[in-house]
């Protein structure tokens, strides 16, 4: 499971989404009877999966870093905005670096984007940006620009320096 399935599989989602995400690895066929029943996005983890509800689950480090990799492959940012603070406490910040491994710079800069306000351990580490712009979300309009991790947003319906954890918000 991955992305939305696997926020909810981990307990992070309040509801399972009308269709189950799957991310299957890009050296690998999919199933016919997978792809009739499920979201298949091609994604491949450092991690090795958990088992969540008896399944193979996306690690809640590689749920964070797939929507840092493939920000447009998200079915509902505001879904994210919900759960994504529970999942942001939770990650281990060297499970998140392990993941992190061999992908493109612009990963690490959208991720710290993501979680500069609720994980700025994590976010720190992955900054300086890379100097020239990433793009969060196709080019197009800009919802916002962040100056310090040089990230256009096109996407996100949220500020993620306004995202805060429950404990923030007491």
């Amino acid at each position: 499971m991955a992305l939305g399935t696997a926020a909810w599989a981990h307990g992070l989602a309040d509801r399972l989404p009308t269709h189950l995400d799957v991310a299957v690895p890009r050296d690998r066929q999919v199933p016919a009877a997978l792809a009739r029943e499920a979201r298949v996005t091609r994604f491949s983890s450092n991690l090795e999966p958990v088992t969540r509800k008896e399944v193979p689950t996306e690690r809640i480090e590689t749920i964070l870093v797939h929507l840092a990799a493939q920000p447009n492959a998200v079915r509902s940012w505001s879904s994210v905005q919900e759960w994504i603070p529970d999942a942001a406490i939770e990650a281990d910040a060297a499970l998140v670096e392990t993941e992190l491994t061999g992908r493109p710079k612009s990963v690490s800069v959208r991720l710290g984007y993501l979680l500069q306000r609720l994980r700025p351990d994590i976010s720190d580490s992955l900054f300086p940006a890379v100097g020239t712009k990433v793009w969060f979300g196709p080019r197009g309009p800009l919802m916002r620009h962040s100056e310090r991790w040089q990230v256009a947003d096109t996407l996100l319906p949220f500020n993620p320096v306004a995202l805060t954890t429950d404990e923030e918000a007491r």
